[in-house]
């Protein structure tokens, strides 16, 4: 098995993303594209972008999203400093669009935190940041992430540490005002 951190950012980023729910099939039907439909196009335009915004060599710290059976969904890249965050529509359509945009976490406001630990229950075999889901605005808008367990396998990108990752993040921006 190939180690996590020898991948590239891009392949770091492929994987993560596969393992969000409704990612897997858009993905790998982009992968076997022979230039039959703008959705498979879409896909790779939508990682290209990803990219684009980050730099290509930086290492994304957590991924989370989702892609609805409709073909809308989001995608949400978080770096230490910034997150690059995706709206896409009618994925499967020769129609179909996204939207991407670069967030800098300067910009967050009105942090949020829930969790599910309960301070009597320890931190040694349930840490206070598993299964935690945390929100914030940027531009009035609200976003949110929480660990995703859709994936059997899952990915180290989309679980209860990165998302802990993220968090530490956006408040440290947060804190240095």
């Amino acid at each position: 098995m190939t180690n996590p951190t020898e991948l590239h950012p891009d392949e770091l980023l492929l994987r993560a993303i596969k393992s969000l729910p409704g990612w897997y099939g858009h993905l790998e039907d982009a992968s076997d594209f022979s230039g039959r439909s703008a959705g498979a196009r879409t896909i790779g335009a939508i990682i290209s972008s990803i990219l684009l915004a980050a730099g290509e060599e930086e290492p994304p710290v957590a991924v989370n999203g989702r892609v609805e059976d409709t073909g809308h969904g989001y995608l949400y890249v978080v770096y230490p400093d910034f997150m690059v965050t995706v709206v896409a529509s009618r994925l499967r359509e020769n129609n179909a669009s996204y939207e991407t945009r670069l967030r800098f976490f300067a910009d967050a406001r009105d942090l949020r935190v829930q969790t599910k630990h309960s301070y009597y229950d320890g931190t040694d075999t349930y840490p206070r940041h598993r299964g935690f889901t945390f929100s914030f605005t940027i531009d009035g808008e609200r976003l949110e992430l929480a660990p995703s367990h859709w994936s059997p396998a899952g990915n180290e990108l989309v679980r209860d540490d990165a998302v802990y990752a993220a968090f530490e993040a956006v408040r440290s921006w947060m804190v240095r005002r």
